[in-house]
């Protein structure tokens, strides 16, 4: 007798059969789930706005055009006590500097 006929066990292939079709089918899938959310982030970003501030500038002026004097006047005011209060904010705010001796505890 020869010793094929006691084996029952197909040999090892070079391939995965189903399930390692099934792996790759899901891999596949995920990489182009990945692929095509970067693609609509790449297509959202050139077509978002370019610059907030521009924007927030057209609005102001947009404001500005429909404001009577005393409201234009009242406004600049307002915007001078918020820009003292921001100054004397920062004027105040000490920034700790780091030494050697802060980093000794982590020795």
């Amino acid at each position: 007798m020869r010793l094929r006929e006691f084996i029952s066990e197909a040999p090892m292939g070079s391939g995965g059969g189903a399930l390692g079709q099934d792996i790759a089918t899901g891999v596949g899938t995920l990489a182009g789930t990945v692929n095509d959310y970067i693609q609509l982030l790449f297509k959202w970003r050139k077509e978002a706005p370019g610059n907030e501030k521009d924007k927030l500038e057209k609005g102001l002026k947009d404001l500005g055009d429909k404001l009577t004097p005393k409201q234009k006047e009242n406004m600049k005011k307002r915007i001078a006590q918020i820009d003292k209060k921001l100054a004397d904010r920062k004027a105040t705010y000490d920034d700790p500097k780091l030494t050697t001796k802060d980093f000794k505890k982590y020795k």
